[in-house]
């Protein structure tokens, strides 16, 4: 039950910030620079082929409920019993794949059969961000 509730919150939290951030009093003027950039415009080019919010944040959810009792809360763990996400090659997605499908060491389980393609590549998605969403 603790875990269901830890889960609902970090999925909350960022839906409450964007609820609860500052509105301009209703008739006011607005300008461009009161407003905050879209984020996918915001980056560059390159960057946006990348994953979206969205995409990341289902693989926090799916991370949070499937990887974080060994890897740790926004993969926040010393890095001796399980493997520190935040140090893994982002260049490597092939390795991270085969990793989650197939278990890795006789210590991580395979997931294969567990997670679809789709979810190991959100979950992936969250990894690129080191837990820093």
């Amino acid at each position: 039950m603790f875990f269901l509730m830890l889960t609902a919150a970090l999925v909350g939290s960022a839906a409450a910030q964007e609820r609860f951030a500052p509105q301009a009093p209703p008739g006011s003027a607005v300008s461009a620079s009161d407003t905050k950039p879209d984020p996918d415009t915001a980056r560059p080019a390159a960057a946006r082929d990348g994953p979206g919010p969205e995409e990341i944040e289902q693989g926090k959810v799916l991370y949070a409920h499937h990887c974080s009792h060994c890897h740790g809360f926004n993969m926040v763990n010393p890095g001796t019993i399980s493997y520190d996400l935040r140090q893994f090659p982002h260049d490597d997605k092939a390795r991270f794949l085969n990793s989650v499908s197939n278990g890795k060491n006789g210590r991580m389980p395979p997931w294969g059969a567990v997670l679809s393609t789709d979810e190991m590549n959100q979950i992936w998605a969250y990894i690129l961000t080191g837990g820093k969403t």
